[in-house]
């Protein structure tokens, strides 16, 4: 079936639309910017973009393609329109175009547009199938929190014992950490969680690092089931790829394209139980280097080795769609419009 997906875009300079056989960029009528505010009056996502950066003009984007399901033709128009805000990327001075998550759907020839709410990337958490995987993750957190208060000591009591390589490194990670799940895309997040765990593994070695965080990392988690230097293997392959071939995104017409987010969350089971590691021996150790001295005779803690129950599993949103079982009135007659005006051809653009 043939639809027309239509995004609001800000950031874009007029000067600057672009328009393809099956893509346009044009600046919404005032018709269309009251139907805007109106419908905005009713969506929180709608209203929370237009006010963030209410001095900015909106652009609408619109994206005309066939495909049998239309939770993928609004991935394939949302992963288009992101390629080419890339290229925007290259020449604009600060603030880069955003993409509003309320979005429109016309299908065929109808003369209205479905409004919907499309999301790309997070995460979603699963409640347990059963209380007891609940009541272990829980004691996990707590105890972990526990042994997090040295690290708030660290990062923010401000003793003077903590002002070292170590110390430095810890807090280093930990920001890193945060960033990376802060971040609106999954390839990011892998790359500031890996750097965040290969540096209180491996702190300042320049040379040798897969060896170390296969030899290390095996060693402090020998009581993991897990085949540790196979993990870190796999983990660095890809850490490599992102880091110096830029194949941090996922898109699936590309054949070596990888999915960075499916081992995200092995990254943050390793990181957790290093940074306990350096917890435990922050009163002893001043530099990563000396840290890793300690290894042998530790043992990590159980709430440390425990993993995520099964059945409460952590998974990547790749895109979320939502229909507000709202409609816009005569969009897919201004859709026409704006086609005929770029792309003089029979209706349907065909």
């Amino acid at each position: 079936m043939r639809r027309d997906i239509l995004f609001l875009v800000r950031g874009i300079p007029e000067d600057r639309r672009l328009h393809a056989r099956h893509f346009f960029m044009a600046k919404p009528s005032n018709v269309f910017n009251r139907q805007i505010f109106e419908l905005a009056k009713i969506l929180p996502e709608l209203r929370h973009f237009i006010e963030e950066r209410p001095e900015e003009n909106l652009i609408c984007a619109g994206f005309r393609n066939e495909h049998k399901g239309e939770s993928e033709t609004i991935e394939k128009a949302w992963s288009a329109l992101g390629n080419i805000i890339d290229g925007f990327a290259f020449t604009i001075d600060g603030r880069l175009p955003e993409v509003c998550p309320v979005i429109l759907v016309r299908e065929s020839d109808a003369p209205h547009a479905k409004v919907m709410t499309y999301r790309s990337g997070g995460w979603a958490h699963f409640h347990p199938n059963t209380p007891d995987s609940a009541a272990k993750w829980q004691e996990r957190e707590l105890k972990l929190f526990g042994r997090l208060l040295t690290f708030f000591d660290i990062v923010a009591g401000g003793d003077p014992k903590y002002k070292n390589d170590l110390g430095f490194q810890v807090g280093y990670s930990a920001k890193m950490f945060r960033c990376g799940g802060q971040a609106k895309n999954f390839g990011v997040e892998y790359l500031c969680k890996f750097s965040a765990l290969e540096g209180l593994v491996c702190g300042a070695e320049k040379e040798g690092k897969e060896k170390l965080l296969k030899e290390r990392l095996a060693r402090l988690f020998a009581k993991s089931p897990r085949d540790v230097k196979k993990d870190v293997k796999r983990l660095w392959k890809l850490r490599c790829e992102a880091s110096h071939q830029a194949k941090a995104f996922y898109d699936e017409e590309i054949p070596d394209s990888n999915q960075l987010q499916t081992e995200t969350v092995l990254i943050e089971y390793f990181l957790t139980g290093v940074l306990v590691f350096a917890l435990d021996q922050v009163e002893n150790a001043k530099s990563v280097a000396e840290l890793w001295t300690m290894l042998p005779g530790y043992t990590l803690p159980d709430y440390a080795l425990f993993e995520r129950p099964a059945d409460m599993p952590k998974l990547p949103i790749m895109n979320m769609v939502r229909d507000t079982k709202l409609y816009w009135r005569d969009a897919g007659l201004l859709v026409d419009m704006v086609y005929k005006q770029f792309l003089p051809e029979p209706k349907g653009g065909k």
